[in-house]
């Protein structure tokens, strides 16, 4: 499948901390506004197949975490990386751009980001999409969880230290093809699994910062908003993939049975990068739960 290529206008503002934030904007000017949470280190690009396939109705507003691409660096630092960080980010951007409800898609990361938001700030959705994650405690999820969840913050806290280790094993290997048949032998990656996009999103790793990646992981285990789920009142969609040893379906199910009008969609086979495995089944999925909710007069401006 060819990669989408997506005209976007780069934007940018300033959270109330000081933080300068860059995001990218796509699609019809008139449509529907929707907001995309990225998974950790992802961008737009892990969205361009549900973009391109979405414009014409939709416009997407997709922004880069404090401390990434086109994101300044976080004014708190490092501290200041939690996800109530994020959120607060989120909704500076929907003030900044006068958006006062709007539809949401997140992944991975994404997902707390946004159920985060719910604590504060529900009332600024429509309905949600959300999509390979948990609402919070990320490694308790992990397949084999009481001894991976243990291993992988000891290898996250070591990797924080030996940062130039760190960089020389992500410069080799993001975007390169053995990553590939690697994750796709490990099972953590389907076969079918768009080589192209994922390796322009795994290339573009090779920019982060990697004692922060790892920081960040650390803090996605921290946060906890679970206790929010029963608050969020607008329809929410869920979409799993069956094989994701990062979030298994039964983990999808607990949240779904936790929210008031939540409901779940299984994606036969799908790993935690099922939006770039299957791509028109997702957009199959979305389009059921967005197309029927669109405002009125958005239908006809883009009609």
């Amino acid at each position: 499948m060819t990669l989408p290529q997506l005209e976007f206008e780069q934007r940018y503002f300033v959270t109330p901390d000081g933080t300068k934030i860059g995001y990218q904007v796509f699609g019809n000017p008139k449509g529907q506004p929707v907001l995309l949470a990225n998974g950790l280190g992802g961008s737009y690009l892990a969205y361009c197949f549900l973009i391109d396939h979405f414009k014409d109705k939709f416009r997407f507003y997709c922004w880069d975490y404090r401390g990434v691409y086109s994101s300044g660096e976080p004014m708190g630092g490092d501290d200041s990386l939690h996800i109530q960080n994020h959120a607060d980010d989120a909704v500076a951007l929907l003030d900044h751009e006068k958006l006062d409800k709007v539809f949401a898609f997140g992944w991975s990361m994404g997902v707390q980001v946004l159920v985060e938001m719910c604590r504060h700030h529900g009332d600024r959705f429509d309905n949600l999409v959300l999509h390979k994650r948990v609402a919070g405690k990320a490694f308790h999820t992990l397949k084999g969880a009481t001894v991976t969840a243990p291993a992988a913050k000891k290898l996250l806290k070591v990797s924080q230290r030996l940062t130039r280790v760190s960089r020389f094993v992500v410069d080799k290997l993001a975007g390169s093809e053995l990553f590939v048949r690697t994750i796709i032998k490990a099972g953590i990656a389907h076969r079918d699994l768009d080589k192209d996009v994922f390796n322009a999103i795994a290339a573009r790793f090779k920019e982060l910062d990697m004692g922060r990646y790892a920081k960040q992981l650390l803090l996605l285990d921290e946060h906890d908003a679970r206790d929010v789920l029963p608050t969020i009142y607008c329809p929410v969609l869920l979409v799993q993939g069956t094989h994701d040893p990062m979030t298994p379906l039964s983990e999808a199910q607990i949240m779904v049975d936790a929210i008031p009008n939540g409901q779940l969609v299984s994606l036969q086979g799908g790993s935690h990068y099922a939006a770039v495995e299957f791509p028109e089944l997702m957009n199959d999925h979305v389009g059921q739960f967005w197309l029927p909710r669109l405002h009125w007069s958005v239908q006809a401006a883009s009609a």
